[in-house]
């Protein structure tokens, strides 16, 4: 979509389209093994599409381009060993997490960090998720049940982020069904697009986070109700984020604010910096891990 609008603009303009692509894989294979590579789709995609910047990088590049990295890893407990390479220091935190709510939670929040610090070092004004209206579904339900329902005007919506940058969701009115569709009927995507065969893993729900158990749910029986599932995240974006200038700490690893009074406030010696949803994730952390 990006790049038969880049094109259109160019035809128009020869002199520049008003803007570049850069575009960022995360290796999913380095946050669970279990996960597929991708190396040859991302491949497959630079030859279809040769006219943007590309790149693929592990999770564990957070340390190298996120300096504060270190010391929100210190603010949930974690002793971090600089010794180690990325990837162990990486491995030992995760490691460190007793759940997989938790381990899920955390491991969304490393991957938005680490898209925006690619995304100020690239020098880009916005970053441009790829979710579906089911993806976005499955994400309002979740953040919800973490306690994460503030994170839901710049996790759903269109618009500015805690971290400075826009964030801008263009598939939001589209159904993953829809999507895999329109997948199905061009050939030039189906060598680009890796599968999602996550969903027919055969785990008990005891061992499903709670972000896998609301994709399943949404996969297995919300897509049956397709309008239910757009009402919920149009529900989503009539919330007004406060965009007024706040001298309100934000939470080291979520950035979410920290509000003197409310709910969400939290104050301590050692958890003044995290915010509440961040506090029950840290709960799930072994400190021993040295």
């Amino acid at each position: 979509m990006l790049d038969k609008l880049r094109e259109r603009q160019l035809s128009k303009n020869p002199h520049g389209a008003g803007f570049d692509i850069y575009v960022l894989v995360i290796d999913p294979s380095t946050i669970s093994p279990q996960l597929p590579s991708v190396h040859t789709h991302f491949d497959t995609a630079k030859e279809h599409y040769p006219s943007h910047t590309y790149s693929i990088v592990p999770l564990h590049s957070i340390f190298d381009v996120d300096p504060d990295i270190k010391n929100t890893l210190r603010d949930f407990g974690f002793v971090d060993d600089e010794s180690k390479s990325g990837a162990d220091r990486l491995d030992s935190f995760r490691a460190s997490v007793s759940t997989a709510t938790a381990r899920a939670d955390l491991d969304n929040i490393l991957l938005i960090r680490l898209v925006v610090a690619y995304a100020r070092k690239f020098g880009c004004e916005a970053v441009v998720w790829g979710d579906s209206d089911s993806r976005l579904a499955a994400k309002t339900l979740a953040n919800v049940a973490k306690g994460r329902g503030i994170s839901l005007t710049w996790q759903i919506r269109d618009g500015p982020s805690p971290w400075g940058m826009r964030f801008c969701f263009p598939l939001r009115e589209l159904y993953r069904s829809e999507l895999d569709l329109y997948v199905k009927l061009n050939p030039k995507l189906q060598s680009v697009v890796v599968p999602n065969d996550q969903e027919a893993e055969s785990l008990s729900t005891r061992d499903l986070s709670i972000d896998a158990l609301m994709n399943q749910y949404i996969v297995t029986h919300g897509e049956k109700y397709p309008g239910v599932m757009a009402n919920v995240v149009r529900t989503v974006d009539k919330l007004q984020q406060d965009n007024s200038p706040s001298s309100d700490p934000e939470c080291s690893m979520c950035s979410a604010p920290l509000q003197s009074h409310g709910s969400i406030a939290v104050h301590g010696n050692d958890t003044d910096r995290l915010c509440y949803a961040c506090l029950r994730s840290r709960d799930d952390i072994r400190v021993s891990n040295a």
